[in-house]
């Protein structure tokens, strides 16, 4: 997160792949979805958009396996957010109504 703070996208990128191996080598899926999470954030200071989706969705799908609906909400607001760079409008629409309280 160092890293990251300090605008070292690249250096933060390779620092958030080696914590999800170890995540991934340890069976630990919660911490997975946030590192996944942390993963298209740096993609998306990178303005590298299709990345940055695909680790969102990554994370949303462990955040959804473990019925975490408060990081679901973040998650969703960041693929708005990446729908909205890659003028899929539509697309923005339905992650913003995908996300209703219950």
């Amino acid at each position: 997160m160092i890293a990251q703070e300090l605008r070292e996208f690249e250096q933060a990128r390779k620092d958030y792949q080696q914590a999800l191996q170890i995540s991934i080598e340890f069976g630990d899926h919660y911490t997975q979805a946030l590192t996944y999470h942390q993963l298209g954030i740096v993609a998306q200071e990178l303005r590298e958009f299709e990345e940055a989706r695909a680790n969102y969705q990554q994370a949303l799908q462990i955040q959804v396996e473990f019925g975490d609906r408060y990081n679901q909400a973040s998650t969703y607001h960041q693929l708005d957010i990446v729908a909205q760079a890659l003028h899929k409008f539509e697309q923005a629409r339905n992650f913003a109504n995908n996300f209703v309280p219950q």
